[in-house]
């Protein structure tokens, strides 16, 4: 039995088939050589976060696969469906385990990981051979498996389909002869008889690396024009990194030059090869975000950006540094419009609405889009300072000004990606002034008040007042006194910069009631105030005009 063959189920993936980051090829569904299982079917939405859905066949074999962050572009809806028999599998010991993998054509930029959990063993003479199948599983490919523990773990760079069954080593050949030959196959078959061998040779299966990368992937990289290209190149570069882990072949080595030596500067020719390729894209989206005012094409400049961060070349001397890219972005979060009144008494609460709208270039009018919203606010509180607005833009809080003065909403609105609660950096500005009012506290100054007598004598009098006052959210009370005796209650309703109802209820010299409207300055400092009413002397019109003492 071939040594390699206690740390890896298989050989190496055919895994440069499929096209197009994210997007799926014109490749057949499952068809009748599956028979499927897809009451145990699981769907999840994934995005550029990534995400981990999970299925279990009825023999209990567990499929889980673990999609890493920025594998793809945009979310996508992926479904794994257990396979319960493949017609035509030439394998002697059968079928162990298979699982569907839908949409058919799906490329992760970042390979996604597949575990099957299942405790069956390869019967005496066989091996556990893992493969990939496209389409109706007519042709199938080999690929690396690594198993621990009962769990065969495989990377995935693109669906339909996987499968781990038992064979014979000639099945293997075969399955191995069958790939085609031409880029990329031909070191993939050539790692594969690395590793068919009885001892395995690190160096030589390094070299094969080597060549790869020399031969196909650094002008792949260099070559690629369009995003479909550039995710694929993306693809497989990364694909070819993760196996050179997997597969242990660094482990194995030994002696000088060392791995590192040798795979360091194929990594630093990738991000090299990469940067301006990066920075090409994120330019490309950003005109298409600009001219056509795409949400879908400003998520890619922030999809491409994220991959130079991963890779490393996120500077400003690659011109791929966060700063740099949202600086020059195609559109920006804006403050539209918000609805909230002025001036606010202290300690009632109101409602505060922010529109809230993704602006493209100088456009007036903004696309109405979903934000995460954080607000902090001075001379008031808040009853939701953050969270996230409906799809339209439209955040409503309650805000409750604390105390008399002017009064200030700040925070960030953040863009939100897509179909997702995925808080984007394209971040705008959020300001709103207003005035509270608190009315509370001694004023003094001037009345007027003429008085008709019940025998038709007119009497005018001026002289100074004292109100103390006393607000409770926007209702207003407490007291009033002139040096000539009179005296009384204060009543009123704040509203805006209003009192409505100014009601002075006299209790000495005699009772009486005088009724009116007053005006607060729009500094809140001075009340004027016009009343009318009788007392035991008469009928009285009046006014007065006092300004705030202190507490």
């Amino acid at each position: 039995m071939l040594n390699h063959l206690r740390s890896f189920a298989l050989v190496l993936a055919a895994l440069l088939a499929a096209c197009g980051g994210g997007g799926d090829a014109n490749t057949p569904s499952a068809g009748p050589n599956l028979t499927t299982e897809p009451d145990r079917a699981v769907t999840a939405t994934i995005g550029t976060q990534g995400g981990t859905l999970s299925a279990t066949s009825s023999a209990g074999v567990v499929y889980t696969l673990t999609v890493p962050p920025l594998a793809l572009a945009e979310p996508r809806a992926i479904t794994l469906t257990p396979v319960a028999a493949i017609r035509g599998l030439a394998l002697a010991g059968g079928m162990a385990a298979a699982v569907d993998l839908q949409p058919s054509g799906l490329v992760f930029d970042l390979p996604a990981t597949l575990t099957i959990a299942a405790a069956t063993a390869a019967p005496a003479g066989q091996l556990a051979i893992a493969l990939e199948y496209e389409g109706d599983a007519t042709r199938f490919t080999p690929t690396l498996a690594r198993r621990s523990a009962g769990t065969w773990t495989l990377l995935v760079s693109h669906f339909s389909g996987a499968a781990v069954g038992f064979g014979t080593t000639q099945e293997l050949s075969r399955l191995v002869s069958s790939v085609n030959a031409g880029g990329s196959a031909a070191f993939i078959a050539q790692l594969v008889a690395a590793w068919s061998a009885p001892t395995r040779d690190a160096r030589a299966e390094l070299a094969v690396f080597v060549a790869w990368f020399q031969t196909v992937l650094l002008p792949q990289i260099q070559g690629a024009a369009t995003d479909a290209e550039l995710h694929r190149a993306v693809s497989q570069q990364q694909h070819w990194s993760e196996l050179i882990s997997m597969t242990g072949t660094c482990d194995l080595l030994s002696g000088s030059p060392s791995c590192a030596e040798v795979l360091d500067p194929l990594h630093e020719a990738a991000r090299l090869a990469l940067a301006p390729q990066l920075r090409s894209a994120i330019f490309g989206n950003n005109e298409v975000c600009a001219a056509q005012q795409s949400l879908s094409a400003l998520m890619n400049v922030l999809f491409w950006q994220g991959l130079a961060t991963h890779f490393g070349i996120d500077t400003a001397q690659h011109g791929l540094d966060l700063p740099t890219v949202l600086a020059g972005l195609c559109a920006r979060p804006v403050l539209e419009s918000f609805a909230l009144d002025e001036p606010l008494s202290a300690g009632f609460p109101y409602s505060l609405d922010l529109h809230l709208a993704l602006r493209f270039g100088q456009n007036a009018q903004g696309q109405q889009v979903p934000f995460q919203v954080d607000l902090a606010a001075s001379n008031a509180t808040l009853q939701n300072p953050s969270g996230f607005t409906n799809a339209q833009g439209l955040y409503t809080t309650v805000i409750t000004a604390s105390g008399n003065g002017p009064l200030e909403v700040t925070g960030k609105a953040c863009l939100v990606a897509p179909g997702t609660t995925q808080v984007t950096p394209v971040c705008g500005n959020v300001a709103v002034q207003r005035r509270a009012l608190d009315l509370t506290g001694v004023w003094s100054g001037q009345f007027y008040d003429r008085r008709v007598n019940p025998n038709g004598s007119v009497v005018e009098f001026t002289g100074p007042v004292t109100v103390t006052l006393n607000q409770n959210q926007n209702a207003i009370s407490g007291s009033y006194a002139v040096p000539n005796g009179s005296s009384g209650g204060v009543t009123a309703t704040l509203s805006g910069g209003q009192l409505f109802n100014y009601t002075l209820s006299q209790s000495a010299p005699c009772g009486g009631t005088y009724v009116g409207l007053a005006t607060v300055s729009a500094d809140g400092n001075t009340i004027t105030a016009n009343v009318s009413g009788s007392t035991c002397l008469g009928t009285h019109t009046g006014s007065s005009t006092v300004t705030r003492q202190g507490p």
